[in-house]
């Protein structure tokens, strides 16, 4: 437990609101939902998607929603993208603590810092970060707090991710709103909804009030500018991709059961007898569990296909193929961390890498506001407001060739006539740097190799980092 910090802790009597310690937002099953997973959504076609996107533009999410999730489930491609865009902040380092120039107590920093940690441990960090990203991909992510009281002090019970479809938003008042319990039936919001004479929604009766700010936290993509969050990050893009994709893969089924397995064409003569032909036709009806028919004498079978199978195949393929080259690009930027194609170059994927690079720093971005939004809340509530908080933020990593490039940098530095300080190339590279033995000698990269120090590039490039240094 923390130490009691008696100029800045919170009053003992001090108890947390009745609202804090529950959930206001029940997450339950949509009524009458069976219809949109039966029909609804599986005939998808460009007027009811408008259907969908409009009602959203309204400020009900309920439909786009609950179908794009759909989505992630049946299309391997996007629900693979999907994930691999919010795991990519999952396995990084972090860090909490109080900027160098902090003016604020050793004593206090170490016991809020702690205190802070204790919250972020039990509350489910990495799920709240995923969740954070999936704001990139659908556009806004909305929590709710639970709090707990424990003596004098308020902890993180748990940060619950509210799904979208339970989501409203208001544009004259521009807040989110959820829906009230009684009102997640999709016979009475397909009443609301598609009403397209109305340019908005309207939420009373049909929405809670707005959450407590300490009770909430939005997260908000920052792919797109519409003011209603729902309209930004990629979800609509993705949407179109899977219909039109969609429209491919039946054509291309409907081909592989008409012409991968040949048409069978029976021709008897004109003087068999019936009982001859409903042999034949039995004969014909089984032959493709059997692959194998006993037929009357006299009469032959056919086998027809498509002659030019090959060509016809690759036109599914490559339409296919082009969207998931566009759905990649959509969410990760890039293809060659999603799929490897026939021809690729190492400069090749480093560009992809950078682009891809580029979306997980922005994501990294995302996550820094929203958990420092969240160490702020419990440090108010716990301490009061602060001059100054503990910051959240992901350690770099550098790479090799970022690396690689600094070293060059300090080796310039040093032969223009400034030293470098062994503090810093140690802090810098995470290396404990020693003097050599004999002054201006770099050890040897390779002893005992006879090999021509021209082509031998890393023992050329110590030996000139080493001489660099003692010059």
């Amino acid at each position: 437990m923390v130490k009691k910090i008696t100029k800045t802790a919170r009053n003992k009597e001090q108890k947390t609101p009745p609202d804090m310690s529950s959930a206001v937002i029940k997450v339950e099953n949509p009524k009458n939902v069976h219809n949109l997973y039966t029909s609804e959504f599986s005939g998808m076609n460009p007027t009811k998607l408008k259907i969908y996107l409009m009602t959203a533009m309204k400020g009900l999410f309920y439909f786009k929603s609950l179908f794009f999730e759909e989505i992630r489930r049946r299309d391997l491609k996007i629900g693979g993208d999907c994930q691999t865009r919010k795991l990519s902040v999952a396995n990084k380092e972090w860090e909490l603590k109080y900027s160098k120039e902090s003016s604020v107590p050793e004593e206090t920093q170490k016991n809020i810092r702690s205190f802070v940690l204790e919250n972020l441990k039990s509350c489910k960090l990495v799920n709240f970060m995923t969740d954070c990203v999936e704001a990139q991909i659908q556009g806004v992510s909305f929590f709710e707090n639970i709090f707990k009281p424990e003596g004098s002090y308020v902890f993180i019970d748990s940060v619950n991710y509210i799904p979208n479809h339970l989501l409203c938003f208001d544009d004259l008042k521009n807040e989110y709103r959820h829906l009230l319990p009684q009102k997640i039936d999709t016979n009475i919001l397909r009443t609301l909804g598609w009403n397209s004479l109305d340019q908005r929604i309207k939420l009373d009766g049909l929405a809670a009030d707005p959450l407590d700010p300490f009770k909430k936290i939005e997260v908000h993509s920052l792919d797109g500018n519409a003011q209603n969050g729902i309209m930004n990050g990629c979800i609509d893009s993705l949407i179109w991709a899977f219909l039109f994709k969609n429209y491919g893969l039946k054509d291309w089924s409907i081909y592989v059961e008409r012409f991968a397995i040949p048409s069978i064409v029976a021709k008897f003569p004109p003087l068999m007898s019936k009982a001859d032909k409903r042999l034949l036709e039995e004969a014909v009806q089984n032959f493709g569990h059997l692959f194998r028919a006993v037929i009357p004498d006299g009469a032959t079978l056919d086998f027809t296909g498509d002659n030019d199978k090959a060509n016809s195949q690759k036109v599914f393929e490559s339409y296919t193929h082009y969207w998931d080259n566009a759905i990649s690009i959509r969410l990760l930027g890039q293809t060659l961390t999603s799929e490897m194609g026939k021809n690729g170059s190492f400069a090749a994927a480093q560009v992809h890498n950078e682009v891809r690079r580029d979306l997980m720093v922005t994501d990294m971005l995302l996550v820094k506001e929203a958990v420092n939004e969240l160490v702020k809340k419990v440090i108010i509530l716990n301490f009061g407001k602060q001059i100054e908080y503990p910051e959240f933020s992901f350690e770099e990593e550098e790479d090799i060739d970022y690396k690689l490039k600094r070293s060059e940098i300090a080796r310039n530095l040093m032969l223009a006539g400034y030293r470098v300080i062994q503090e810093d190339i140690e802090e810098e590279f995470d290396w404990r740097v020693e003097k050599a033995n004999t002054p201006g000698a770099a050890p040897d990269a390779n002893p005992g190799s006879t090999e021509d120090p021209e082509n031998n590039y890393i023992k050329n490039f110590i030996e000139d980092y080493w001489n660099g240094l003692h010059r």
